[in-house]
């Protein structure tokens, strides 16, 4: 982490009241929102959450807060302007806190949140969790003006903190790391083939079609058999099941639609090989947890991938929707069980060490401690 130091006499007492806004559906904010918690072994936060967005609430979030006993509250909005979700979700942001972590992601959100921090001196945290290459114009203005409102933006790799302009001392770099605990290694099962995979929203900010034009080529020309694995659920989903019909890989291709966490797991360890296609990311959990399933992992060469992979040392990256060379780098690893290995245990030891050195819930409570101390302390 950047930014703030240790300060630990200088800390509270008592559990720091947090508001964490999410989206109700699954994705990288809720994983970020569990991984946080779970994170939080010195009880530094008393967790409150509120789960805003278009979707039902997904039900493994549901499970998660229920289980931890974390008060939350759902809110079903419309597409598009919903004053009536607006106003009910800065009625569930009354409550007295410490502080708001604004996950960002919903443009009422955004609204609700700077409300919420003028009107009640509220210290807002925003967390920058979209990659600014995949943002709409309007996505563009609420993340501009949540960098002039928030008394902190979080970030999770250096890179990003170039695309902003405002002084750097409103600006904090914490990096994402996997339930190394959960997300492990296994022996794999015995199969005569090499296995593919990715996992992501089905949408258009990820790049699916170019890895399945890949894995077409890739699988005629690899001298083993090979299937593909797709985990995700989205608007996209029947685009590409046309995609690989057209492609006549279909086949070969599964489609795994949504899976919970344990489900997940079991997918990344049946692997030989993780793919992530994707136009842009902050710091990949996809990425990341393939890693700590001891997977050799290939990714575009776009921001935020290739901050997680160390190209050659912990993974591969290829161009930007090149499929040709994606299905290079699928077809070498096929056939190279030793490089698949040095990749995948390499990859493993790095999201082990990062996990030791950068615990979520402690660098926000160093964050937090911080302005409440410019503000004069927790009300």
């Amino acid at each position: 982490m950047t930014g703030s130091g240790s300060r630990a006499s200088e800390h509270v007492e008592r559990p720091l009241r947090l508001l964490h806004v999410l989206y109700t559906g699954k994705g990288g904010l809720g994983t970020y929102f569990t991984e946080f918690v779970a994170s939080d072994t010195k009880t530094r936060f008393a967790h409150r959450a509120v789960f805003y967005g278009v979707e039902d609430l997904d039900a493994e979030y549901e499970r998660f807060v229920r289980r931890r006993g974390i008060p939350f509250v759902t809110i079903r909005k419309h597409r598009g302007p919903d004053p009536f979700a607006t106003a009910r979700l800065i009625r569930a942001m009354s409550d007295p806190t410490d502080a708001i972590v604004l996950h960002s992601g919903a443009g009422a959100g955004a609204i609700g949140g700077m409300l919420r921090s003028a009107v009640a001196s509220c210290p807002l945290i925003h967390v920058e969790h979209t990659p600014t290459d995949v943002k709409t114009k309007r996505d563009r203005l609420w993340t501009s003006l949540l960098r002039r409102t928030a008394d902190r933006t979080v970030t999770f790799y250096p890179e990003h903190l170039r695309e902003f302009s405002l002084s750097s001392s409103r600006y904090v770099v914490v990096p994402k790391s996997p339930d190394v605990g959960f997300f492990r290694p296994a022996e794999r099962g015995r199969h005569n083939e090499i296995r593919v995979g990715m996992q992501a929203r089905l949408s258009p900010h990820k790049d699916q079609p170019t890895l399945l034009r890949a894995f077409a080529i890739a699988s005629k020309e690899c001298t083993v058999p090979m299937s593909l694995h797709i985990a995700g659920g989205g608007s996209e989903a029947q685009r590409l099941k046309g995609l690989a019909d057209e492609l006549g890989i279909s086949k070969r291709v599964v489609f795994c639609g949504v899976l919970d966490r344990t489900a997940l797991r079991a997918m990344l360890q049946s692997l030989d090989v993780y793919v992530h296609a994707t136009h842009g990311e902050t710091m990949c959990y996809a990425i990341m947890e393939a890693q700590a399933c001891g997977l050799p992992v290939v990714g575009s060469d776009v921001r935020g991938v290739r901050d997680a992979i160390e190209e050659g040392v912990t993974g591969l990256l290829f161009p930007h929707q090149d499929a040709s060379a994606l299905a290079d780098l699928i077809q070498g690893l096929g056939e190279d069980a030793s490089l698949r290995q040095r990749l995948g245990q390499a990859a493993r030891s790095h999201v082990e060490d990062r996990a030791k050195q950068y615990p979520t819930a402690e660098a926000y409570y160093e964050i937090l401690v911080d302005i409440l101390g410019e503000r004069g302390g927790p009300s």
